[in-house]
C-alpha cells in the first residue's frame, strides 16, 4: 500500500515537472515573437506558401510563420524538439491557424527533400553552423527555382556581444577564456568554444556567393557599443578589421538566377 503510493507521488511530481517545461517553452516561444515580427516581415514573405526552418529549436518561427498565414512549416533542428509547447502556443493564439507543421530532427545537409519549399527561413541560426557552405550549397534540394531564402543573424561572433557570454564589450576578442569571470559556467564555456563558427560578416557573403544565389535584399545593424570602439580596438587589432568590429548583425534575402 505504501509502496503503490509513492510511486503514485513519483508520477505526480513526473507529470508536474513536465507541465513546467511545456509551459517555460511555450512562454519561450510566445516571448520572441515580438523579435520576430520586428525584423522578419522584411525578409519573408510566408503567406500561404511553404516554408522551410533551418534550426527550428522549439518552434519560435514557426509560429511566426503560421500566424502570418503559411500554407505549411517544416522545422529542421539537431536536437529533438517534442512539439507539446508549439502546441500550446498555437493553442493560445487569438484566432486559429490555417497552416500545419512538423518538426523534424536532423541536419539538413543529411535530409532528402524535393524542391517544393517556397521559403527557407533562419533566425539567429547561422552563426551555430560549422559547415555553412555545404548547408547552403544543400538548399538547392528543397527550394523551388523561384523560391527565396531569408536569413537573420545577430549579433556575429566579432560584435560586442559576440562572445552569447555576459561579458563586457568586445571581451571575449581581447580576453583568454581562462581570464573569464568565474560566474559564466563550464557549459557556456563550452558552448563559446565550439557552438560558434565565428565568421566574419564578409565571409557570410562570400558563401552566399559561392552559393550561387542573388542578394536581393540587405541590411545590417551597427553594433550597439560603437562608442566605445576607440577605447577598445588597440587590444584587438591583430584580430579582426574595424569592419567586422562595429557590425553586430544582419539580414537579407537571396534568390537563385532561375527566379527571375
Amino acid at each position: 500500500m505504501t509502496a503503490d503510493k509513492n510511486k503514485g507521488a513519483e508520477g505526480q511530481h513526473e507529470d508536474a515537472s513536465a507541465t513546467d517545461r511545456i509551459t517555460h517553452y511555450k512562454k519561450y516561444i510566445q516571448h520572441y515573437q515580438a523579435h520576430c515580427d520586428r525584423w522578419l516581415p522584411r525578409l519573408a514573405d510566408v503567406k500561404g506558401k511553404r516554408i522551410l526552418v533551418l534550426g527550428s529549436g522549439w518552434g519560435t518561427e514557426v509560429l511566426w510563420c503560421l500566424r502570418n498565414g503559411a500554407l505549411d512549416v517544416v522545422g529542421v533542428d539537431p536536437a529533438d524538439r517534442p512539439t507539446q509547447p508549439l502546441d500550446a502556443a498555437i493553442e493560445e493564439l487569438p484566432e486559429p491557424v490555417a497552416g500545419t507543421f512538423k518538426l523534424i530532427r536532423g541536419n539538413i545537409i543529411d535530409l532528402r527533400g524535393g524542391q517544393d519549399f517556397d521559403v527557407i527561413l533562419s533566425n539567429n541560426v547561422v552563426e551555430h553552423i560549422d559547415s555553412l557552405k555545404a548547408t547552403f550549397f544543400s538548399f538547392r534540394r528543397f527550394l523551388k527555382p523561384d523560391g527565396r531564402v531569408s536569413i537573420f543573424s545577430d549579433p556575429l561572433y566579432y560584435s560586442s556581444a559576440g562572445s552569447h557570454l555576459p561579458l563586457s564589450a568586445w571581451e571575449h576578442l581581447y580576453k583568454e577564456e581562462d581570464e573569464f569571470p568565474a560566474e559564466i559556467t563550464g557549459r557556456q564555456r563550452s558552448e563559446f568554444r565550439h557552438m560558434l563558427n565565428r565568421l566574419t560578416f564578409m565571409e557570410y557573403l562570400s558563401v552566399f556567393r559561392e552559393s550561387g544565389f542573388i542578394l536581393e535584399d540587405l541590411f545590417i545593424i551597427p553594433d550597439r557599443h560603437l562608442r566605445h570602439f576607440t577605447s577598445v580596438w588597440p587590444r584587438i587589432q591583430r584580430k579582426a578589421f574595424p569592419l567586422d568590429l562595429c557590425l553586430e548583425g544582419f539580414g537579407c534575402r537571396l534568390a537563385y538566377p532561375s527566379a527571375y
